[in-house]
């Protein structure tokens, strides 16, 4: 067909410069496809016919094409189901945002909680704290809530609130509420720690006059017991020697030699007398199978061994301060089955004790320097600790199946000490006293209306710990380490963090810690304590306070329970000045060296969000029965402080192509754009180049707060064979009718945020996405058709990694 140069120009003339008053012009010719209005997705058209007989008509070829394509896409997309009226064509809608941040830093709107998540943000913009910001967001149609955040320059999050995204009008109020309990907090004092037995402070002192060896012991005056006795004499004993009857008699005895295979047994009862002394010289075995008197101080010379293991029930060493006493001597060796030791003082210089259960009470203190060895038993292998100034000093080394205390008794794990529990470590209340200064490991771990609980070095716990009861204190001082495996918090406690310190929670960390203002984790110092953990999550989400961070205090974590607001005055988490929040697990920023009570923890920067991209997927009208949507695709950033980046994705019609946003040509063809020279060359829709994109063609910038992503200007217009010039651009016109042109948002969250994937060439969009049609009979159904496709392997998408 001929074509005149008149026509052609005309043609040119019309579509960039004069189409808006040319459609005027035509206003009452058959039909109208151009629109000005943008309130929804459409398309407009404008086409010149290179026949002279449709020359005053430049809508018939485009007419006729479109409504072969109507005709088509009713029987091949929508399988016969009418179009819903409502249907706009896009997956996402605006909703109009109020914020009232509580920090100055940069705003941005996600779909999921951006704490362990991939998320695109909706929207990005500075704020500053106390200034309401109004602003439009446009939401994947299907969202019931969205997370505004404000964030740092190295995208911590300096607070965040969960909203509701039902509506198209919110107020969201970030700003912490001033009530009672808020100012609590600001009084609250932490406990001071006591003064406690420390290495060497206080250490009791190993008495001098005892002997070591039998020779010595002659030498100061000891005779052979069979020799009869008297009160208060000095003897000694050999195997083989009888014993003889020593009731209320008060006397100190050397026992020299091996006594395992004959065993002492008439060497006890149960009188009170003015005191005993069982001396077991250097290298000398004892072994008492019957009992132990009362009022006995014991000494173990070094590598001197008694075995009181035959005795069975509880072995009770009582009445009298100092006149219950043991003292071990290096490399020594008491076993003993059950053990209740009052009053008196257990002093082990470098022995070993070995026993089924050790209970220290009223009063009465173990010193060690040694071992203690609870754990490597038959039976249950407790530590108890039970009573008013029962305590135990571990200096060395103590290993146990479980250790508890009550009723006002005292731990201290010194600076030398070394703990290893297998089973549960329990403190009971508020006059309990446990202090650990060195390494001390434990199944679990549980406070219980605990007032002194210190932890000043590194304290590991394999299983759970647990806060627990009324008004607990957990005081982790500053370069001091919890490392746990899991963290429940029950009730009203407060657990202190000193400047440096860690807490390390493999698993969840479970925050059920009441409403009272005075509880929570508070750090002290100058230093930021880090709260690391794989999930901070709670039984109650909607009750009032079920966590709070005070201080300067990074909460490190892949995961935390959303902060929702119940009301005005009320929120489920309270989050105090200073308090910085990571996105995802040792993500805070810290760098420390493995040290003797700390881990090492060198951080990793958080990976940059992704971005959210709007798709703007065309049909060009070139063919009628081809709805990949894919002869165009461009996509358009998320608004990020007023700007947005326009990017073609892929050029799968064979038609010269101009991109258009509004009157602005941004590609005048998108064939060369990618640097094809062939208009007939598909691209990047598996029909024909693969090239690189995205292609960018240019920003939109100062876009105003009530923006909505969806419904921008874009359009395309082709010229096709034999001069036809079709028009396809977003106006309001095609409400409900056949769509040459869809929005998709990207996917909100995960591996694939901020993307979306087209179909290949010759797939109808129904193939890899089967709910599109019933999307589009019914818009309030099947709003998410876009996600459907879900890893799929079998080459109906483009998928792409950018």
């Amino acid at each position: 067909m001929h074509h005149s140069k008149k026509v052609l120009t005309f043609a040119f003339e019309f579509e960039f410069f004069d189409y808006k008053q040319l459609t005027k012009f035509f206003i009452m010719m058959k039909r109208m496809y151009l629109m000005k209005g943008m309130a929804a997705l459409a398309f407009g058209l404008v086409a010149v016919s290179c026949n002279k007989s449709d020359i005053f008509n430049p809508y018939a070829q485009q007419e006729k094409n479109q409504q072969e394509s109507e005709t088509a896409f009713a029987k091949n997309v929508m399988a016969g189901q009418a179009i819903d009226a409502n249907q706009t064509w896009s997956t996402a809608n605006a909703m109009e945002v109020s914020v009232t941040p509580s920090a100055t830093g940069t705003l941005k709107i996600y779909t999921a909680n951006p704490i362990g998540n991939v998320v695109a943000p909706l929207y990005t913009a500075n704020v500053t704290a106390g200034a309401q910001t109004t602003f439009t967001v446009t939401k994947p149609a299907d969202a019931e809530k969205l997370y505004a955040a404000v964030m740092d320059k190295n995208n911590m999050i300096l607070d965040m609130l969960t909203f509701n995204a039902s509506g198209s009008k919110v107020d969201v109020d970030m700003s912490m509420p001033e009530i009672s309990s808020r100012r609590a907090v600001s009084r609250r004092s932490m406990p001071e720690q006591p003064s406690f037995r420390d290495g060497n402070d206080k250490k009791p002192v190993m008495p001098t006059i005892y002997k070591n060896t039998l020779a010595d012991a002659k030498t100061a005056g000891a005779t052979a017991i069979s020799d009869g006795i008297q009160q208060g004499g000095v003897y000694y004993m050999t195997p083989g020697m009888s014993a003889p009857d020593i009731q209320n008699t008060s006397l100190t005895i050397y026992f020299d030699g091996d006594f395992t295979n004959n065993a002492v047994s008439s060497l006890y009862n149960y009188q009170n007398d003015n005191g005993t002394t069982y001396c077991v010289t250097k290298g000398s075995k004892l072994k008492i199978t019957a009992g132990i008197r009362n009022n006995l101080k014991i000494y173990l010379a070094p590598e001197a061994e008694l075995d009181i293991t035959s005795i069975n029930g509880d072995l009770t060493m009582q009445n009298g301060g100092d006149k219950t006493a043991i003292y071990m001597s290096a490399g020594s060796k008491l076993k003993v089955n059950s053990l209740i030791f009052y009053h008196g003082t257990i002093l082990n210089e470098g022995g070993t004790i070995t026993a089924n259960k050790l209970k220290i009470t009223d009063g009465a203190l173990l010193y060690n320097n040694g071992t203690v060895d609870l754990k490597n038993v038959s039976g249950d292998g407790k530590l108890d600790l039970y009573n008013t100034n029962a305590e135990f000093v571990n200096n060395n080394t103590l290993l146990a199946k479980s250790v508890s205390l009550a009723a006002g008794s005292k731990f201290l794990n010194t600076v030398n000490g070394e703990v290893t529990v297998s089973g549960a470590t329990d403190v009971y209340n508020e006059s309990d006293c446990w202090m650990n200064n060195g390494l001390y490991t434990t199944g679990t771990f549980k406070c219980w209306d605990t007032k002194k609980v210190y932890n000043n070095c590194r304290l590991t716990v394999t299983g759970k710990f647990t806060m627990n009861g009324s008004d607990s204190n957990f005081i982790l001082n500053g370069e001091a380490s919890l490392i746990c495996d899991s963290f429940d918090w029950n009730s009203d406690n407060a657990f202190w963090l000193g400047g440096g310190s860690l807490v390390k929670v493999a698993k969840e960390l479970k925050s059920n810690n009441g409403n009272d203002g005075e509880r929570g984790f508070f750090q002290f110092g100058d230093e930021y304590a880090v709260i690391s953990a794989a999930s901070v999550t709670t039984d109650y989400p909607n009750s009032q306070w079920r966590a709070r961070y005070s201080g300067k205090i990074y909460v490190d974590c892949s995961n935390h329970f959303d902060f929702v607001s119940m009301n005005d005055t009320q929120k489920n988490i309270y989050i105090g000045e200073g308090v910085v929040f990571s996105t995802q697990q040792n993500a805070a920023p810290v760098n420390w060296a493995e040290s003797k009570c700390r881990p090492a923890y060198n951080y990793k920067k958080p990976d940059p969000d992704p971005v959210m991209y709007y798709y703007y997927a065309f049909e060009d009208l070139g063919t009628t029965n081809d709805f990949d949507f894919n002869d165009v695709v461009i996509r358009v950033s998320a608004p990020n402080n007023g700007t947005s980046t326009v990017q073609l994705m892929c050029a799968g019609g064979t038609m010269s192509t101009k991109v258009t946003y509004g009157e602005r040509i941004l590609c005048n063809e998108v064939h060369a754009a990618f640097g094809v020279d062939n208009i007939k060359d598909m691209i990047n829709t598996g029909a024909g180049s693969e090239k690189t994109f995205p292609v960018t063609l240019g920003t939109i910038e100062n876009l105003t707060a009530d923006t909505d992503m969806s419904r921008l200007p874009f359009g395309i217009t082709c010229q096709g064979n034999d001069g036809q010039v079709f028009r396809v651009e977003n106006s309001v016109e095609n409400h409900g009718k056949a769509p040459l042109v869809i929005v998709v948002n990207g996917y909100p969250s995960g591996d694939n945020a901020g993307k979306w994937f087209w179909s290949r060439e010759y797939i109808n969009i129904v193939n890899p996405y089967e709910q599109f049609g019933a999307w589009g009979a019914n818009v309030q159904s099947n709003a998410n058709w876009y996600l459907n496709y879900t890893e799929r392997k079998d080459g109906k998408v483009i998928l792409y990694k950018w």
